[in-house]
Order: structure tokens, then sequence, then C-alpha cells
């Protein structure tokens, strides 16, 4: 359990996460978790699968693929510095979270330590609600689905891989993007993950866009019944 004591500044706090394992693990996993609130708050749910895809199936260890969206430093600061106003009286007393995180000396490597760690931490999880159902599906079937609900960053090359096109034979994008939309903000409604998704991928598999279409459509309509 985290300890209760508000500390009086981020320093007093810092020292004591560099000096309480257990603690610290408790810290990052607080920021891990306020990192995928912030980067909620940031994207849409189709632009978070494009994430948690291109982290999955083409993952660098040094680039995290929600850079192509937003700047991901200032959503982890946000996530840090949240984080901190729940343990610190006067957070914004200098130095402060990002003057830590940018700075030397012992009490900057802990914070180092836990910024790394919490992106490390979340970025393994998944940003997308879509991605903590993903032990549901076969993986070929969810990787197929996944590619069909995101939505690529807009500087995206046509043929990066990290983040697939439709497939060529739909001319409905939009359509097909605004029904997945659709279905991923109600997605917790959904109890039949492995049912839809089979549909949608044999869809794919036949290069049957109306199928697409109607096995999105159809999931999205049981849902406001």
């Amino acid at each position: 359990m985290l300890k209760s004591t508000n500390y009086l500044t981020v320093t007093s706090f810092l020292r004591a996460c560099g000096g309480d394992a257990p603690f610290l693990q408790e810290i990052v996993d607080k920021v891990a978790d306020q990192f995928v609130v912030v980067a909620r708050e940031d994207l849409e749910d189709q632009e978070l699968v494009g994430v948690d895809y291109a982290n999955t199936y083409h993952s660098s260890e040094d680039v995290c693929a929600l850079h192509d969206y937003v700047d991901a430093n200032m959503t982890m600061n946000e996530a840090f510095e949240r984080v901190a106003r729940e343990e610190v009286e006067d957070p914004e007393r200098a130095p402060t979270v990002t003057d830590f995180v940018l700075g030397e000396g012992p009490e900057s490597e802990v914070a180092r330590q836990i910024w790394n760690s919490a992106w490390d931490v979340a970025q393994k999880r998944g940003f997308s609600p879509l991605w903590a159902r993903r032990s549901e599906l076969a993986e070929e079937d969810f990787k197929a689905l996944a590619a069909v609900l995101l939505v690529r960053p807009a500087h995206a090359q046509y043929d990066d891989p990290r983040f697939p096109q439709l497939p060529w034979w739909v001319d409905a994008g939009d359509e097909v993007h605004a029904a997945a939309s659709a279905l991923l903000v109600d997605l917790q409604k959904v109890d039949d993950l492995g049912a839809f998704a089979a549909a949608a991928t044999t869809a794919v598999k036949g290069e049957d866009e109306h199928a697409l279409l109607e096995a999105l459509s159809a999931q999205t309509r049981s849902l406001s019944i």
C-alpha cells in the first residue's frame, strides 16, 4: 500500500522513492496508469489501436509509436506530474518533476528511472482498451482485426508497415473508420469479441467490403439495443 504521508517537496518525494524499492515500484505503476489515462485523453480510440499495433508488431526498443501521434514526452510529463500532485504538498515548488527529469544528481536518476520504467510498463500493457482483450483471440485474428480498426498518424508514409492501410479493395474507407470508431467507444459492451473478430477477419480474407461493413455495423447496432 502506498505511504500515506505527503511529502513537502518533489526532492523529498524522490529521495523516499530512491530509498524504498517497493514504494518506488508502486510509484512506477501509478505513473504508468496515469500515462495511459493521459494518452486516452489526447487520442481517439482508433489512434490508440494504431499505437499499440505498431508497438506490438513492429516494436523498437528505443521508440514508442505514441510519438507518431503526439508529443509523447509531454504526455508522460503530465502523467508524472499528476502523481507528484497526489504525493507532494507543494509540487510546483522548484525543483519540479520536469527539473529533475532533465537534471543531474541522485534524485534526477530516480526521476528518470520512474519515467523510463513507467513508460515500459504502459507500453507493454497497451494504451487502447482493445489491447486489454488481446488474450481473447488467436493472435492472427487479433492482429487482422486491429489492422482494420486503427487510424494511421497523419504523417505516416503510404508503405509504412507499422501502420497498415485499409485493404486495397475497400472503397468506403470513411464508412469503415466511422463504424470502427463507434464500435471502439462501446468496446466494453462487446461480450463475444471472438465472434465479431471472426466475421470481420473472414470478410478481410475474402476481400468482401460489404461483409466487413456489415460485421462492424451489426456489432455496433447490437450495442445500442
